[in-house]
């Protein structure tokens, strides 16, 4: 409550985000006091890294968070033993929402979590091997030539299974094709009931909610292969290229906290 009103306050005086940052860190620190003590029954002093160390190395949180970790860590050390005026300012303010989540996390499933993680390993290794050298996915009636695909959340808390994902698209194989014209670059997002990998690992499928299947294929064509390799090597070679999926990874990002948020506040 403390942190909400200072960060209300600092739309009209933007010193009060750093008080309000101190704060909200502060928090974090004391949350994750109170889950070592309920899980370990251990009372007395025991320091932040210990903390982190402890609740990541258990499987507390939600992925690799090591890093995350240690930057709060550094950040609450500046407050803590000041050398100078910190004025962290709006760049930092993602570091709100990493409190929260770090403090939701700490309280979900950690067997249904290493159940999620584990399979959305599988699929991501699968899709991975088949984008490396470019991939088709066809969803319903189209089908594109893809150069990434990932699994980022795999909701299994609830009775329906849920799966979250995305995909990165450059050649619509639909039709006629115009070479004049400027191959299409989106990312496109699905939520799926369902996933099946075949044997061979050469086909990942996956039933979407109106029950349409989006299937992920290896490249057999040998002109599509050249199409891929000749755009691969312009894409990644381009400081506009490279810009444009920085973008769709900053989006990616976005999404996937919003997604995290309402599953860690679900009913």
């Amino acid at each position: 409550r403390v942190v909400e009103k200072l960060l209300i306050h600092s739309y009209f005086e933007y010193d009060f985000l750093d008080p309000a940052m101190a704060k909200a860190l502060g928090a974090l620190e004391m949350a994750f006091k109170i889950r070592h003590r309920e899980l370990t029954g251990k009372q007395g002093r025991i320091y932040l890294s210990e903390l982190n160390d402890y609740l990541h190395n258990n499987g507390y949180f939600e992925g690799e968070r090591k890093g995350l970790l240690d930057a709060l860590r550094n950040q609450r050390n500046n407050f803590a033993h000041p050398e100078k005026s910190f004025g962290g300012g709006l760049g930092l303010m993602k570091v709100f929402s990493h409190c929260v989540n770090l403090v939701n996390e700490i309280y979900e499933d950690r067997n249904m979590r290493l159940m999620r993680a584990n399979e959305k390993k599988a699929i991501n290794e699968n899709l991975q091997k088949l984008t490396k050298s470019g991939a088709i996915v066809k969803d319903g009636n189209n089908s594109y030539i893809i150069y990434e695909a990932s699994i980022e959340f795999i909701n299994n808390a609830q009775t329906e299974k849920k799966y979250w994902g995305y995909f990165k698209l450059i050649f619509s194989l639909n039709g006629e094709q115009d070479e004049e014209k400027k191959d299409v670059n989106s990312l496109f997002y699905f939520e799926a009931e369902s996933c099946e990998i075949d044997n061979k690992g050469s086909v990942v499928k996956f039933v979407i909610t109106d029950n349409t299947i989006i299937q992920f294929l290896p490249i057999t064509k040998k002109d599509h292969e050249l199409r891929f390799d000749k755009w691969k090597n312009e894409f990644y070679a381009s400081r506009e290229g490279l810009d444009y999926n920085s973008q769709m990874n900053f989006e990616i990002d976005r999404k996937l906290a919003k997604i995290m948020s309402d599953f860690h506040h679900r009913k």
